[in-house]
């Protein structure tokens, strides 16, 4: 029950997370057509993330609904630990939002401290309040934590963008091109010719 609602999480977590429009709450069991089977053989990842690349292609999906049965015999091979290795990959490989809301968390965490610091400064100089040692201590703290937090993730949009490069996923697919026959001047689908990416 729990790696299962764990993993129901996941996918509602992955959706709002991720660049695709992967469909929720289904399996990893599918039949594809050679054109969808061709263009996921182009893509040469070390740690392929199938259910979301299945859907960054962009061809057409339908669900089939079923019941399905319970385990006849023996236990999962996949434990939790796998699958939440599996969601690291996921996520990792179509989302780079969680560095883009460390950045913000981080900016937020520094301007509240700047506010702090403001506060303290004020209340000793203007109002003579006494502020003990350690609130200016944790203002500080707090300052330079969402200082670093910021740059954190203002680094990891970098190499963002340097893996989305280092992938080399191809930035359209050609469903069908036609060309010009040069001798009798008639357009042929170029099926019968060798495909150029």
């Amino acid at each position: 029950l729990f790696k299962r609602t764990a993993t129901r999480l996941f996918y509602r977590l992955f959706q709002r997370l991720a660049d695709v429009d992967a469909p929720l709450d289904t399996g990893d069991f599918r039949l594809v057509s050679r054109a969808v089977l061709d263009e996921y053989r182009r893509i040469q990842e070390q740690q392929p993330y199938v259910r979301g690349l299945i859907a960054w292609l962009g061809f057409n999906q339908t669900g089939i609904e079923y019941v399905r049965p319970g385990r006849a015999a023996g236990q999962t091979k996949y434990p939790f630990r796998k699958l939440l290795q599996l969601a690291v990959d996921g996520i990792t490989a179509f989302s780079d939002r969680p560095l883009r809301y460390a950045a913000r968390l981080g900016l937020v965490a520094s301007a509240l401290s700047m506010l702090g610091l403001v506060w303290v400064v004020i209340a000793k100089l203007v109002y003579g309040i006494p502020v003990s040692g350690w609130a200016s201590l944790m203002v500080t703290l707090f300052l330079f934590g969402g200082l670093q937090l910021f740059f954190l993730g203002v680094l990891g949009s970098y190499l963002a963008r340097v893996f989305a490069e280092v992938r080399r996923r191809p930035r359209y697919i050609i469903r069908e091109s036609w060309h010009s026959d040069a001798d009798a001047g008639v357009p042929v689908p170029a099926s019968s010719r060798p495909t150029a990416r």
